[in-house]
């Protein structure tokens, strides 16, 4: 009879431990998704987003056509640099190695580096804001007419740079986004200097 317990005990804690294995599995397979993080959901990252987005129409002049206090409409993830340079260059990531945040386009969605809290942090606010300014020039200007070639990037780049920059100094910061965009030369500019 004790042998018969025994053997029953035995395929309990069996049992007990494949499902204690499964679960550890299952917390680390979830861990390792937290590369990905969808922004939003409390309380102080939705007043953050309302903040935003009311300043992004202020900054570019662009108003939305969804009319809302909170964009909604528009997932923004959080996601390791690894993760949002799989995402916006799958076939060449290390094209995307400098992405702090990405609009991207064809999803409607904007991606962010995870390090950055927008509702704590200044600088990473206007980041995200200056994302909002690309997803408001969408509304209204096609996918082609936004990235269709160097020089319309560079156009859109920039009126989101100088809303980011107008946002910052409105809150005292002392910090330049953009900086770089001065040296940005498209293949068309070449051709217009090799007239010299």
């Amino acid at each position: 009879m004790r042998l018969l317990v025994t053997k029953k005990e035995i395929a309990k804690h069996i049992f007990t431990m494949t499902l204690v294995c499964l679960l550890s599995i299952s917390f680390k397979a979830h861990s390792f998704e937290q590369n990905l993080y969808q922004y939003g959901h409390t309380v102080h990252e939705q007043e953050t987003l309302q903040w935003l987005w009311r300043n992004a129409q202020k900054f570019s002049g662009i108003q939305s056509i969804y009319h809302t206090d909170c964009p909604h409409h528009l997932p923004i993830y959080m996601m390791t640099k690894s993760k949002m340079n799989k995402e916006m260059c799958p076939d060449e990531p290390q094209y995307c190695r400098n992405f702090i945040g990405a609009y991207d386009t064809k999803a409607k969605r904007i991606l962010l580096h995870h390090g950055f809290m927008p509702e704590e942090d200044m600088i990473a606010a206007s980041f995200l804001l200056h994302e909002f300014i690309h997803a408001l020039q969408n509304e209204t200007i096609s996918n082609e007419n936004m990235l269709g070639s160097c020089a319309r990037l560079r156009i859109m780049e920039q009126a989101a740079y100088d809303g980011q920059n107008a946002f910052l100094k409105s809150e005292g910061a002392l910090f330049r986004a953009g900086i770089g965009m001065r040296m940005m030369v498209c293949p068309d500019d070449i051709a217009l200097y090799s007239w010299f």
